[in-house]
């Protein structure tokens, strides 16, 4: 399981996809808009090219993504489709039929430049759980406030 509660990790044999939840944005706020704005790290990388960008995450976004993630876990098969609110990334999950899990993930880490990049991540199903897991862990760190309206 991940050691660090804020972090979500997705990886493969040659790339890695890691999610580190640092901060909220409006610490104050109790609200469900305002108070679930969690300012995020991303980090992907393969065995030839690395990104590193800071972004907001909405955590209901979040959940959104982990009650997808559960219920391909319990039915081995699905498609989950995640573009959080800002559109800076593009997660796409897909088991195939020995119960691998193939992910394409997008992202626009240099608003200013408009540059792009996506990487693939194969990983077997039990990934999935663990993934899961680490969810928690986030949600945990930090609960989601108000709500959805």
């Amino acid at each position: 399981m991940n050691s660090r509660p804020s972090t979500m990790v997705i990886e493969g044999v040659d790339s890695r996809f890691e999610m580190e939840m640092l901060y909220r944005q409006f610490p104050e706020a109790e609200g469900y808009w305002d108070g679930n704005w969690i300012v995020t790290r991303f980090q992907a990388n393969r065995s030839w090219f690395e990104v590193d960008f800071i972004n907001i995450l909405h955590l209901g976004d979040l959940v959104w993504l982990r009650n997808e993630l559960a219920k391909m876990h319990s039915a081995s098969a699905g498609l989950i489709e995640w573009e959080p609110l800002d559109g800076f990334l593009k997660l796409v999950a897909a088991p195939d039929e020995s119960g691998n899990v193939r992910w394409v993930i997008e992202m626009l880490y240099d608003d200013a430049e408009e540059l792009r990049t996506s990487i693939e991540i194969n990983n077997d199903s039990t990934a999935l759980l663990d993934i899961l897991w680490q969810i928690d862990d986030v949600l945990g760190a930090f609960p989601l406030r108000g709500r959805q309206a």
